[in-house]
């Protein structure tokens, strides 16, 4: 728990709590099923979630890191595809829980919509 609330200190947010859930339970996993569809394509896949401790050389703080500049203001990587891509927490729209992006980092400073919630998205996974 106490690298969830290093990650709610160091972005200054509050993260949705099914976030934390997932996290402390399935920690950097793979999940099953892995697809998923944005506003902008069909079949857009999670390689991976983001480990959110810092033990792990890829995770959520130096992703976000790597990303500075390149990704929008208040969006928290939280997985990857296979292709570099990032699917982020983006708390741009309103107070309290993020809508889920998709970040594509070929079109670097733009994003595809996913969901309205990150629990939206995981419903939206197949």
């Amino acid at each position: 728990m106490s690298d969830m609330k290093a990650i709610e200190s160091f972005f200054d947010v509050q993260l949705p709590t099914l976030y934390i859930d997932v996290q402390l339970q399935h920690h950097g996993a793979r999940p099953r099923p892995t697809r998923f569809n944005t506003d902008l394509r069909t079949g857009a896949a999670i390689k991976s979630f983001l480990p959110v401790t810092k033990e792990y050389t890829i995770n959520v703080f130096a992703v976000s890191s790597w990303l500075s500049g390149r990704i929008g203001t208040n969006m928290i990587p939280f997985a990857g595809d296979s292709a570099g891509n990032y699917l982020c927490l983006y708390y741009q729209y309103r107070q309290g829980e993020p809508v889920v992006v998709f970040w594509n980092h070929e079109k670097e400073y733009t994003y595809e919509f996913v969901a309205d919630s990150f629990g939206e998205f995981l419903g939206l996974l197949y």
